[in-house]
C-alpha cells in the first residue's frame, strides 16, 4: 500500500456506542486516500463486536488496516501504539464518541497537499451528553496558554519521529504538551477554515477539571511558560462558576 495522505486513529475503551458512531463517520467519508486504525483497550462491553461488524459489512472496510483489542496503559499509550503503526503522512486522533463531519476528508485532502510540513487544524463542534454546546475555534496564537482540540488537528507523522511521541506520564494533557513543544520549535500551523468534527465533550479531560489544571501547570513549568496568577485564577474560577450555574438552572 502506498503512503496514504491520512492515518485516522481511534482509541476506545468500553464505549461501544461511541465507537460505532466514530467508525461510521470515518468509513462513510467519500475519500479514498486514508487508512483507519482502531486501538481498543480490551473492552468488555461489546466494542470488539462493533469492530467486527464494520469489518464484515461496511463497503469501506478495507480502509481498516489495523485493529486490536487488548489491554494497554491508557489514553496516551494507546495513541502512541496507533501512531507507531500509522503509514499516512498526516495523523488525526478521532477517539470513540467523536465524529467527522460529513465528507470533510476530501476538502482537507485538497488543502493538505499544499501544506505537507505544517500542522493542519480546524474548528470542532462541542457536544455534552449528546447536546450541542458550542463551536470551538481556537488557533495557534492561543498557544501556549491553551491547546487545540486534537479532534480537529492533523499532525505530519515525521513530527512525532522528530519531536517524540505523547508523554505517557500525563493522563489527559499529553497532546497539549506535544503541541506546545512543536509550537515553541517554530513548526508552522495552517488553519482550515471549516468544522472538522463533532467532539464528545463528556470525556475524561472535560470532567476531571482538577487533573487538567494540575497537568497544565506542570506543562507550563516544563516549557518555561509564565501565566500570571490572576489569569490562572480567572481561567479556573469562571468555568467552575458556569458549571455551578448550569446545575442550578437544571435543578
Amino acid at each position: 500500500m502506498e503512503q496514504p495522505v491520512f492515518s485516522i486513529i481511534t482509541i476506545n475503551y468500553n464505549n461501544a456506542m461511541g465507537l460505532r458512531k466514530t467508525m461510521q463517520s470515518v468509513l462513510d467519508q467519500n475519500y479514498s486516500d486514508f487508512e483507519y486504525i482502531v486501538i481498543d483497550g480490551g473492552s468488555t462491553d461489546g466494542s470488539k463486536d462493533v469492530i467486527q461488524e464494520f469489518l464484515n459489512a461496511h463497503s469501506n472496510a478495507s480502509k481498516i488496516t489495523y485493529w486490536c483489542s487488548e489491554k494497554d496503559g491508557g489514553i496516551y499509550p494507546a495513541m502512541n501504539k496507533g501512531i507507531k503503526i500509522a503509514k499516512g503522512h498526516f495523523i488525526c486522533m478521532l477517539n470513540s464518541g467523536d465524529c467527522f463531519c460529513d465528507d470533510v476528508l476530501p476538502i482537507i485532502g485538497k488543502k493538505a497537499i499544499k501544506y505537507l510540513n505544517s500542522i493542519l487544524y480546524g474548528a470542532v463542534s462541542v457536544f455534552i451528553n449528546n447536546k450541542y454546546e458550542k463551536v470551538m475555534c481556537l488557533n495557534e496564537n492561543y498557544l501556549p496558554e491553551y491547546t487545540l482540540p486534537h479532534q480537529g488537528v492533523f499532525i505530519p507523522k515525521y513530527m512525532h519521529e522528530k519531536f517524540g511521541y505523547y508523554d505517557e506520564s500525563f493522563k489527559v494533557c499529553a497532546d497539549y504538551d506535544f503541541l506546545l513543544t512543536v509550537y515553541q520549535a517554530g513548526v508552522p500551523f495552517q488553519f482550515l477554515d471549516l468544522i472538522v468534527s463533532d467532539y464528545d465533550g463528556s470525556g475524561l479531560s472535560s470532567v476531571n477539571v482538577n487533573l487538567v489544571d494540575y497537568e497544565k501547570k506542570k506543562i507550563w513549568i516544563s516549557h518555561g511558560v509564565y501565566i500570571s496568577p490572576r489569569k490562572v485564577f480567572l481561567k479556573s474560577f469562571f468555568p467552575r462558576i458556569g458549571l455551578i450555574i448550569k446545575k442550578l438552572i437544571k435543578g
